[in-house]
């Protein structure tokens, strides 16, 4: 036979730099680099066979994830388990499922129930299971009197693996809820990352925060062996042998689909709100525009050039589709090469540029399902963090005030033009303030993956906030202060969902 020609390659290259990164991480899950472990770039090369430079990026892409950290000593470690950062991973992971939920509701109908609810008992049984005897400081261990059901054998897994497993499970059916058609990638790829992380910390959670997730499975367990609604009920027909003019029946079945959804959701976001609250304050998060840090610590020269390169992206000097050349950069910033290349991975993971191995590096070109994808999850994150009751009491409603009175001239000026970085920051300060962004270690950091790649879709896009809409925004927040009803997450949807393309100038008729 002729050889195919296609596209892409049959047999992706693998490059050093991704084969260290799969090998790190399989090394701190599975606890060969064990949590404080100090990692030397000299011990690490003569381990893994590479030069520096591969090790030095899959470093900084593990920083990213929050599973390795770069003190002030300039030492780099392997994160420590901590029970705080268990909780607060595994609410972000709780919201990001929850949305899941509603996505593959809203396409696959009333199928979702029985999936959800096999799945379920999949989760119970392998945590239940794999739980030894004598497990007393075990996650989840003492909340299960240490051995399991009764009358069932144990697998005999320690914590840790039980742990692994759960996540894993937890992941692969999220991933696969989220692989429907017309979901949201973006989202699907956030629970991968986020399952990587929870993975690392959920043997350290403590049993405060184990037993408010053995009530939330017993929620779910309830939610989903409830009957649907007889008025959401499908019509006969519809689930086997139906036609596709059976519109009214397949609505209805996707009403009953729709409900689940938000019926789970509702219980993954009070799980959520929960461990938060445990998990207590986070560490504050620096601004995306900022040179930050790479993980907890001192800042480096790659997060430099990762600020520098975010804002040249953003702010349009670096233009969508423009390719970057590493010699041309490395003139430009008078840094040498490792820390652009580290820099380029980064703001690959973030979205802003696409790597081809070997072949270019290129500004990201968003379309319109990138705009949808990123806005939706953004939307979700920053209204759940809105509504959630927080143990603090959440922002101060005058400061929200103040700076809702302050930012409004901005408004003004910005309604009716195309949107640009620079008009977009006195949004985002307010949405962050609003969400109470630090108080979670976890959320500051997801969102700070997905607010600059929505800010690359609606500048590259050329969308622009309508007249009036700040206005309605602003309205519906003053409300919703002395109010919980959610009516200030509405209003964040509302507000997100209003940016449009600049609509086109009328031409006069003939």
């Amino acid at each position: 036979m002729p050889v195919p020609i296609t596209a892409e390659h049959a047999i992706p290259r693998r490059l050093h730099k991704d084969a260290v990164f799969d090998h790190l991480v399989a090394a701190i899950l599975d606890g060969s680099l064990a949590p404080g472990e100090r990692l030397r770039d000299v011990d690490l090369e003569r381990w893994l066979g590479v030069s520096r430079t591969p090790i030095r990026v899959a470093l900084a892409r593990l920083a990213g994830l929050g599973l390795v950290e770069t003190a002030s000593t300039r030492e780099t470690r392997v994160v420590r388990r901590r029970a705080g950062a268990a909780a607060d991973i595994l609410a972000t992971g709780c919201v990001l499922a929850g949305l899941a939920v509603v996505d593959a509701s809203a396409t696959q109908g009333a199928g979702v129930r029985a999936e959800l609810a096999e799945a379920l008992d999949g989760l119970l049984d392998g945590l239940l299971d794999g739980l030894p005897d004598g497990l007393p400081d075990g996650p989840l261990g003492g909340l299960l009197g240490g051995g399991g059901r009764a009358g069932r054998p144990t697998a005999g897994r320690g914590a840790g693996a039980t742990a692994a497993g759960l996540v894993d499970d937890a992941v692969q059916v999220a991933s696969r809820l989220t692989g429907v058609a017309g979901s949201n990638e973006l989202l699907r790829r956030r629970l991968e990352t986020t399952g990587l992380v929870l993975r690392h910390h959920l043997p350290a959670l403590d049993r405060e925060a184990g037993r408010a997730v053995l009530e939330a499975l017993d929620d779910l367990r309830a939610v989903l062996s409830a009957p649907p609604p007889l008025d959401a009920a499908p019509r006969s027909g519809d689930a086997a042998g139906g036609t596709a003019g059976d519109t009214a029946g397949d609505a209805v079945g996707h009403t009953a689909g729709d409900t689940i959804g938000a019926d789970v959701a509702t219980v993954l976001g009070g799980l959520a709100a929960r461990l938060v609250a445990m998990a207590g304050p986070g560490p504050v998060a620096p601004a995306p525009s900022s040179a930050t840090v790479i993980g907890p610590g001192r800042a480096t020269l790659s997060s430099g050039v990762h600020a520098v390169l975010s804002r040249a992206v953003l702010d349009g000097v670096l233009a969508p589709g423009e390719r970057l050349v590493d010699d041309e950069l490395i003139a430009w910033l008078g840094v040498s090469r490792t820390p652009i290349r580290t820099a380029l991975e980064r703001l690959g993971d973030g979205g802003l540029v696409l790597l081809a191995a070997n072949r270019y590096t290129r500004v990201a070109l968003p379309d319109a399902d990138d705009l949808d994808d990123a806005r939706s999850l953004y939307a979700h994150l920053l209204a759940w963090s809105i509504d959630r009751p927080a143990a603090d009491g959440g922002p101060d409603p005058d400061e929200v005030d103040r700076l809702l009175t302050g930012v409004r001239p901005w408004a003004h000026r910005v309604e009716g033009r195309p949107l640009t970085a620079v008009s977009l920051r006195p949004a985002s300060s307010v949405l962050r303030l609003m969400a109470s962004v630090p108080a979670s270690g976890a959320l500051a950091r997801t969102l700070d993956d997905v607010g600059p790649r929505l800010g690359h879709a609606v500048i590259s896009l050329g969308l622009e906030l309508p007249v009036g809409a700040w206005q309605a925004f602003e309205t519906s927040v003053r409300v919703g202060l002395t109010r919980s009803d959610g009516t200030r997450g509405r209003a964040v949807t509302a507000l997100l969902d209003a940016l449009a393309p600049a609509a086109a100038t009328p031409t006069s008729e003939p």
